[in-house]
C-alpha cells in the first residue's frame, strides 16, 4: 500500500487526535488509513534530497509545531510512512533517530515549526528532519558516562548507514538545515 506524495500539516489541535493511545505497527497502521482519508493532506511535489540522487518511489512529508510531544507523532508518521512502504523492518531504528532528531530541534533550534520528510527508495529510505534555524548546526558530543543526555546524534549516526547536515536554500538564501539519516532493509536489494 503506497500513499504515494503525501503532506500533512498538522495543528495543535490534529497533535492532540493523533495521539491516542494505540501503539507500534498497529498505531502506524491505524495513521495511515487516517492520512489516506485526511481532508488536511495535500498532495506535494517536494523534490527529495537524498545522498544517491534517485528519486524515491514514495515522498511523506509532514509539518508541525515545535514542541515537545512533537517528537511522538514524528515517530508515529515515520512508522506510519514505513509500513505503507512495506519497511516495517526499519520501523524500530527510524523512530529512535528521528525522535532524537526532531527532539534536538524542539530544544537546541529557534524555530516555531519543523518539517519530517521520508523518501522511500527501492532498497533504502532516508529521513529528514528541517528547520529554518540554520545559524545552530547540530554537533556530536562526548557524554560523561553519567550524563543522562549527549548520546542522541551517536546513536543516529551508530543506527543508520549515513546521516549528516545539508543547507537549504531559497535561490541564494540560506533558510534553514535538514538533518537527514539513511537506513537500509538488509533483506532488500
Amino acid at each position: 500500500m503506497s500513499l504515494g506524495h503525501l503532506e500533512v500539516q498538522l495543528s495543535a489541535c490534529q497533535l492532540w487526535v493523533c495521539g491516542s493511545r494505540a501503539t507500534g505497527v498497529d498505531k502506524a497502521r491505524q495513521i495511515v488509513i487516517s492520512l489516506k482519508g485526511d481532508p488536511m493532506s495535500t498532495a506535494t511535489l517536494d523534490r527529495p534530497r537524498t545522498t544517491d540522487g534517485a528519486e524515491p518511489a514514495s515522498n511523506y512529508r509532514f509539518t508541525a509545531p515545535a514542541w515537545p510531544g512533537t517528537a511522538r507523532v514524528a515517530r508515529e508518521f515515520v512508522a506510519a510512512a514505513l509500513v505503507a512502504s512495506g519497511y516495517d523492518a526499519l520501523i524500530e531504528n527510524a523512530c529512535l533517530c528521528v525522535s532524537d532528531v526532531v527532539s534536538n530541534v524542539v530544544r537546541h533550534a529557534r524555530v516555531t515549526s519543523l518539517a519530517v520528510e521520508v523518501a522511500v527508495h527501492h532498497d533504502h529510505v532516508v529521513v529528514g528532519v528541517s528547520d529554518t534555524d540554520p545559524g545552530r548546526l547540530p554537533w556530536r558530543r562526548e557524554a560523561a558516562v553519567d550524563a543522562e543526555g549527549g548520546r542522541g546524534l551517536m546513536l543516529v549516526q551508530r543506527l543508520s548507514e549515513a546521516s549528516g547536515v545539508a543547507w537549504e536554500w531559497d535561490g541564494l538564501t540560506l533558510v534553514g538545515k535538514r538533518v537527514w539519516f539513511e537506513l537500509r532493509d538488509s533483506s532488500v536489494g
